[in-house]
């Protein structure tokens, strides 16, 4: 699905919004960098980074996009009856 479909599915996700902005800053950073541009997208999750942002992005530039998540975050505190 183009990315421009898949931004008129999925225009209630927050990360909709903004994504005008993170293609002008992948174009910047590709300025910078000499065509090898970077971009790191960090918002709560349900916000459509890993169901919009990829393809938008990669409709924008060559090579590879790269969607890495982290393995979870740890607990604040361990669970109640765990050592410590």
């Amino acid at each position: 699905m183009p990315w421009s479909r898949a931004l008129a599915a999925a225009g209630g996700l927050p990360v909709a919004a903004h994504i005008g902005r993170m293609r002008q800053a992948l174009d910047a950073s590709a300025a910078r960098s000499g065509g090898a541009p970077a971009l790191v997208v960090q918002a709560p999750p349900g916000t459509g980074k890993t169901t919009l942002v990829p393809m938008a992005l990669a409709a924008r530039c060559r090579g590879r996009v790269v969607v890495t998540q982290p393995g979870g975050s740890p607990p604040a505190r361990p669970p109640a009856g765990s050592p410590r």
